[in-house]
């Protein structure tokens, strides 16, 4: 209705857009707080060489564990932010002591427990970002 399409013209222009790679998916914003305890952290990685093939070793060694549901490189005091969701601080202690024990080249890692989310936005500021000067 807002931008005047009945629903057939909408949805290739949806479609459209998927194939051309702006939209990458769809997701369920899932309450997990009803499915069980879980905590979520987020840990500041330093690792100890930085060839291109140090940060694929550690980026391929990270991505196989379900728990790590983000990983940035950042700029900064460190070299990747994870986000990673256990079901406890002991399951999310023991994952990093795995992490530690394989040689992926972590050099240090801080985290942070979350204690609440005040703010969860889900959309991206697309008119912030498509804004042309």
């Amino acid at each position: 209705d807002a931008v005047g399409l009945s629903p057939s013209p909408c949805l290739v222009r949806v479609k459209r857009l998927g194939d051309l790679g702006f939209i990458r998916g769809y997701n369920a914003n899932i309450a997990l707080d009803m499915i069980g305890d879980f905590v979520i952290v987020f840990s500041e990685i330093t690792i100890s060489n930085h060839r291109p093939s140090d940060f694929d070793r550690f980026e391929k060694a990270i991505d196989k564990y379900e728990e790590i549901i983000e990983c940035h490189n950042v700029s900064g005091g460190y070299d990747y932010l994870l986000k990673i969701v256990t079901r406890s601080v002991s399951q999310f202690q023991s994952l990093m002591e795995e992490l530690l024990e394989k040689d992926i080249g972590i050099e240090k890692f801080s985290s942070r427990i979350v204690l609440r989310k005040p703010i969860d936005k889900r959309e991206y500021p697309i008119k912030i970002i498509a804004a042309r000067k």
